[in-house]
């Protein structure tokens, strides 16, 4: 009698968790990608966060700077011993002086370029110290040991990659922080005030850019399902199928969702799809 040989199917799919600064989830080899949103400080009495708007740029690099005044972001934090340590490379344009300190101390530095020594703890502090608002610092990358060549051509970690293949479907909703108040405004469902790639970080409540979403399916091998705000306008849709379109490996699939759980009365989205609802006489 012959003998069948059955070939298992990949599990459905996986809900990715969001990207934070201290997300366990080493996913870009950029570390820096993930940073959470600038912090102001204050010098003269070393106030952590003075609540203060900081001057930024439409993609929410540091502009300018008050007087008394330094900007900070974390990496890694309270991660432990749970990333790794060793020689980063810094890598940044502008004129100005960018520290580190916390986990990271440096042992190089050259305009536009450092390297760090890390040694994993508590996460790495970065401080905007000086900024010329004529040429201002900005595309901070900071690449983890062994990545300093490839992480252009391949940005994502290769173990969150191969943790990844597993699985045939990846949902991105975390990733686009859909359930976040920021995100329900008609101001978020304009296609120009999205996330891009250049944004200085892909880890605040505004969430990450789709085309890092299509890269990862690409290079996983998975189909792609991303959730868009519930005020995304006629726009918004047809530029980010477009988008996929041009994008997305032909031989994934791709499901668009509008917003998460709009029946969930302790999310947002919920107050607005009822509005709009009512509005048609539901």
């Amino acid at each position: 009698m012959p003998v069948t040989t059955i070939t298992p199917q990949r599990p459905l799919g996986i809900n990715l968790t969001a990207m934070k600064d201290h997300a366990r989830a080493l996913i870009f080899a950029d570390i820096f990608k993930p940073s959470r949103e600038w912090i102001p400080h204050r010098l003269s009495d070393d106030t952590w966060d003075t609540g203060m708007a900081l001057d930024l740029d439409e993609r929410g690099w540091v502009r300018s700077l008050a007087a008394d005044q330094e900007a900070g972001t974390l990496m890694m934090s309270g991660l432990g011993d749970a990333y790794p340590g060793g020689r980063y490379r810094v890598l940044y344009e502008g004129t100005g002086v960018l520290d580190f300190d916390w986990d990271a101390r440096i042992i190089d530095s050259q305009p536009g370029r450092m390297d760090l020594w890390v040694t994993p703890d508590q996460g790495i502090h970065v401080v905007i110290k000086e900024t010329d608002p004529e040429d201002y610092i900005r595309n901070i990358r900071v690449i983890m040991p062994g990545h300093e060549e490839t992480f252009t051509s391949a940005p994502f970690h290769p173990t969150y990659i191969q943790f990844l293949r597993q699985f045939s479907l990846l949902r991105f909703m975390d990733w686009s922080d859909t359930n976040e108040p920021e995100n329900v405004t008609p101001e978020a469902g304009l296609w120009e005030n999205r996330v891009t790639p250049d944004h200085a970080s892909q880890g605040t409540i505004r969430g990450v850019a789709y085309e890092h979403m299509i890269d990862l399916a690409n290079e996983v091998g998975s189909d792609l399902w991303i959730s868009v705000p519930i005020t995304a306008t006629d726009d918004f849709i047809d530029s980010l199928a477009t988008r996929v379109r041009d994008r997305l490996d032909q031989q994934r699939l791709a499901y668009i969702e509008l917003s998460n759980e709009i029946w969930n009365r302790d999310f947002p989205q919920h107050a607005v799809a009822t509005a709009a609802g009512r509005a048609r006489g539901y």
